[in-house]
């Protein structure tokens, strides 16, 4: 069976966010009384949770070295444009978008736990649809190339993310958590970027994206800018208005 053909990567997001509603409305997971047992649940899980931590470390750290070759260029092509498609980039293109099936496993721990305010929209839109959207771009025979460009810097990000969460696991305090909000915020930044370059500096320079899917890339990337900046309360310095 094809992993990347629309009936899995739209019935499954679906089935995902049903997963979450019936948690919620039944007793598996009361709002209400979340924060009253988050520690024992916690507690109970925590070694299952270092393990998957763990996982993903190791999972993400290969995908990251395995897409470098994307951005290898550095600052003459940063963002891999014109790259072609090889067996390499098709493999760890392949494991990232079925990473984020994975991922899904967060969700999991969230209800597992107990943790309520964990459990944002923010949350279920990002882990819903990242599914989706790579899925589609697959499905559609565009995930190679820049689009690599994408799963290289989500992988990345996720390294730190993963390494930050088994940190916190043993109670240790992480001295870069504020970089790595910055960091996280600064990635949506830089795939907003990547879809604007394709759409308006060199529109007819990349030859393996249709130009229609640049669309695709500025929309998602800046829904999710605006969506971590209003959860996250993150709002980058220089956009800040001087009050004195």
């Amino acid at each position: 069976m094809n992993l990347y053909n629309p009936y899995v990567f739209t019935v499954a997001p679906i089935l995902y966010i049903n997963y979450i509603l019936y948690c919620v409305i039944s007793s598996n997971y009361d709002v209400k009384s979340a924060s009253a047992s988050a520690n024992v649940n916690s507690k109970s899980i925590i070694n299952y949770v270092r393990v998957y931590n763990i996982m993903q470390i190791a999972l993400c750290s290969y995908m990251t070295y395995g897409l470098f070759p994307i951005v290898s260029n550095g600052i003459t092509n940063p963002f891999g444009i014109n790259t072609p498609y090889n067996d390499r980039l098709e493999w760890f293109t392949n494991v990232h978008y079925l990473s984020k099936y994975f991922d899904w496993i967060d969700t999991v721990i969230i209800i597992k736990r107990q943790k309520a305010s964990q459990l944002s929209f923010l949350h279920v839109y990002h882990h819903s649809t990242v599914s989706a959207v790579w899925g589609f771009m697959l499905y559609m025979g565009h995930g190679n190339g820049t689009a690599a460009f994408g799963a290289w810097i989500n992988s990345l990000t996720h390294v730190l993310m993963y390494s930050h969460y088994l940190l916190t696991s043993f109670n240790i305090k992480n001295p870069f958590k504020k970089y790595l909000t910055m960091w996280q915020i600064t990635q949506f930044y830089l795939c907003f970027t990547h879809g604007i370059v394709m759409l308006f500096v060199y529109p007819t320079w990349e030859t393996y994206l249709p130009y229609k899917y640049s669309w695709l890339c500025a929309s998602y990337h800046t829904s999710m800018i605006v969506l971590f900046t209003y959860y996250m309360n993150y709002v980058p310095t220089i956009l800040k208005l001087k009050t004195d």
